[in-house]
């Protein structure tokens, strides 16, 4: 049974959602050495087209298997770009047709393109007030959209529009409110009247880039929503009696959490049909996609009490979506089998093509943009293994954010590191590798403060997770490099929830066959962001480095230790 209930979350995961990324929350990098064990009863996500129209012979893409192909030159065509956001000031919702700029954006492009990129993604309806009038869309916005599509194509990029909403005023002020239909996002996907606005919305845009001239042979596709989900206390999925009358022509049992969660998948892939066959009849051969965050079934690191809900493999399955874009950071505690398990990617093998339609690098869990780049390059790689083939940066078009590491800056060092050009293989992290041996290394530990809080993110490469030991010292722990090697310095961070004052840590190893041995300990009076350093004379083959925290007042908290060979 998918339960209506808000469930309690176990681990802070990794997928920030636009407009909804929170400081409370942090992000890592890489998934943990030992893989976890993962079980899930979810069926694999599944799509199935209906797009019976030939293609125009000069769409540049088309889909065969779980690979876009390149009908230019025949072979297979991996997107591999960023999403592009205006962004001015640091922080805030994108403005890049709120203030559009055709110089700005031409000088943007150029820089993508040189950078090897050859796919950008962007949001058609972020500044909604801007965006239309009461009549419909306005006809500078179209203008906008075209001149984009005009340069996208231009610089020989495939162009990714996508959707947050239906837009204000003019057609999202129409939904129907608030009986049965809560409004927003629940009345859109829910309401029969919801369907035909999104019908209205989308076939107004694509006609009126098209009466522009604007090409969209270039598109790798539309995607309808940038990240779905409706409302758990929101009507009708809040309501516990009666029944409703859904867009699908089904009437549901209010009572029943079974038939509301049927209700919700139902609808939604009704959405997609009804929506993307409007589309491909604007826009003949057009390929549609939907944008997903992970959903808390089975539990996999939402956090907790979150009242958006989302089942992307119920929702995926047996749709009309062509390919399907998932979003998960690095950076917070996520590890790609929980990520998977969550998304439902942990069965048979895809039959469609699969995007990392956003993925970044957060300040506070990669302050040094060194770690930050290769955290990306790790990250990307790492995917791989679980059927990604498409990646998008998030995010490039501005100078300084407040939460992200933006693409252009510190000498495009992040976008370097996600770029065709320097990592030709995206499955391979090629020299982004670390010296820190201890990085995503097995390890255990005296105590652990649950799952959310356990040993292994003590060694993750992130600054924003951490060990607890939930008591105070003496405590330790070890770990595992996995293989011997030198070993001379390291050292422990001192992060925001640790306690600060006077404290000492001693240091240990250990080679396979010998007794463990110590080589050090440091004191001082430590603060939050302070790397408290052991250096001693490098022994060699040390298989097992154990730190012990002997002294400080309270529980035992580290959010990084670092091992190298000094």
């Amino acid at each position: 049974m998918v339960s209506r209930a808000p469930r309690l979350n176990l681990l802070v995961f990794a997928t920030l959602l636009l407009g909804a990324c929170t400081a409370a929350t942090n992000t890592t990098t890489t998934t943990t050495a030992a893989p976890l064990e993962t079980t899930t009863t979810a069926a694999p996500l599944t799509t199935t087209t209906t797009t019976t129209v030939p293609l125009p012979e000069d769409r540049w893409f088309e889909i065969s298997g779980d690979q876009f192909i390149d009908t230019r030159t025949g072979e297979v065509f991996v997107p591999s770009g960023v999403n592009l956001l205006l962004k001015t000031g640091g922080g805030g919702a994108d403005k890049l047709f709120r203030f559009y700029d055709s110089a700005w954006v031409e000088e943007q492009l150029s820089g993508i393109a040189d950078l090897g990129f050859n796919t950008v993604r962007f949001f058609l309806d972020m500044c909604m007030p801007c965006t239309t009038d009461s009549s419909g869309l306005r006809a500078d916005y179209l203008d906008d959209l075209a001149d984009l599509l005009t340069r996208l194509e231009a610089h020989g990029l495939a162009a990714f529009p996508t959707s947050n909403d239906v837009p204000d005023p003019g057609f999202s002020e129409r939904l129907p409110c608030c009986d049965p239909f809560g409004g927003y996002r629940n009345s859109l996907y829910l309401s029969a009247e919801g369907h035909q606005i999104a019908v209205e919305y989308w076939t107004e845009l694509i006609e009126g880039v098209k009466e522009r001239g604007a090409p969209t042979h270039h598109l790798l596709g539309w995607q309808l929503t940038n990240e779905q989900f409706v409302f758990r206390d929101v009507a009708p999925i809040n309501l516990t009696e009666g029944s409703v009358t859904t867009a699908d022509g089904m009437t549901y049992d209010m009572a029943d959490d079974d038939a509301v969660a049927e209700m919700v998948i139902s609808n939604l892939r009704s959405y997609i049909t009804t929506v993307g066959d409007a589309i491909r009849q604007a826009d003949e051969g057009a390929l549609i996609s939907m944008g997903f965050f992970p959903g808390e079934e089975p539990d996999a690191g939402r956090f907790a009490n979150d009242n958006r809900w989302v089942v992307p493999d119920k929702v995926v399955e047996e749709s009309t979506l062509d390919f399907v874009d998932l979003h998960a950071y690095p950076g917070l505690g996520g590890t790609w089998p929980l990520i998977s398990e969550a998304y439902g990617l942990t069965g048979d093998p895809l039959d469609y093509p699969l995007l990392l339609g956003e993925y970044g690098a957060f300040e506070f869990a990669y302050p040094d943009p060194d770690d930050a780049a290769a955290a990306m390059a790790r990250w990307q790689a790492s995917s791989c293994e679980w059927g990604f083939g498409g990646w998008l940066l998030w995010f490039w078009g501005a100078d300084k954010d407040d939460e992200v590491i933006t693409a252009e800056v510190f000498d495009a060092r992040v976008a370097r590191a996600v770029s065709p050009l320097v990592r030709p293989d995206p499955c391979d992290a090629a020299d982004f590798t670390s010296d820190n041996l201890a990085l995503d290394r097995p390890v255990t530990a005296s105590a652990e403060e649950g799952e959310q809080y356990a040993g292994r993110w003590a060694v993750d490469g992130s600054d924003a997770t951490w060990w607890s030991a939930a008591d105070g010292p003496p405590q330790w722990i070890e770990i595992d490099l996995e293989e011997p090697a030198p070993v001379g310095r390291v050292e422990i961070l001192i992060g925001t929830v640790s306690p600060t004052g006077p404290q000492t840590h001693r240091v240990y190893v250990r080679s396979e066959g010998s007794s463990e041995a110590f080589v050090g300990e440091v004191s001082a009076d430590a603060t939050a962001g302070d790397w408290l350093v052991v250096d001693f004379e490098p022994v060699d083959d040390v298989r097992w480095v154990r730190v012990e925290a002997v002294a400080m007042d309270g529980w035992v908290i580290i959010h990084e230790i670092q091992v190298t060979s000094g």
